[in-house]
C-alpha cells in the first residue's frame, strides 16, 4: 500500500501509465531531464500543466522563447522546497509528489490523485 492509499484509502479508479497518457489526464515530461531524490520526475497531471501554463508562457522570454527550460526551472524551484508530510511529499505551494510506475515521480495537486 503507498503512502497515499494509507492516508486516502483505495482510489476510485486506477490507470496505466499509458492510459493517462492516451486518456489526456498525465502529461510526458521526462524530457525536463529533472530528478527528485534519485528518481526522475516524468509525469504531470494535466490539470496541473494547465495551471502552469500561463507562467511559463509568460515567463520564457526569460529563456529565450525556451519553454521546457521556463518548466524546469520553475519545478526544479519547488522541489528544492519539497517536504515529507503525512507519508507524501509535497511541493509549496500544495502540490504532491507521488511515486509511478515508471520507477519515478509524478507531481499534482492533491484533487488530481
Amino acid at each position: 500500500m503507498t503512502d497515499g492509499q494509507e492516508f486516502f484509502g483505495e482510489p476510485s479508479s486506477i490507470y496505466s501509465d499509458s492510459q493517462g497518457l492516451e486518456g489526456g489526464s498525465l502529461v510526458d515530461i521526462s524530457a525536463l531531464a529533472i530528478h527528485f531524490r534519485g528518481r526522475p520526475l516524468n509525469r504531470m497531471t494535466a490539470g496541473l500543466w494547465n495551471d502552469f501554463r500561463p507562467f511559463v508562457e509568460a515567463g520564457s522570454a526569460a529563456h529565450h522563447g525556451n519553454y521546457n527550460a521556463t518548466l524546469r526551472s520553475m519545478l526544479k524551484t519547488k522541489l528544492l522546497r519539497a517536504y515529507h508530510k503525512g507519508g507524501i511529499w509535497q511541493a509549496p505551494p500544495g502540490l504532491w509528489l507521488m511515486e509511478n510506475e515508471l520507477n519515478g515521480w509524478t507531481i499534482m495537486r492533491p484533487e488530481d490523485y
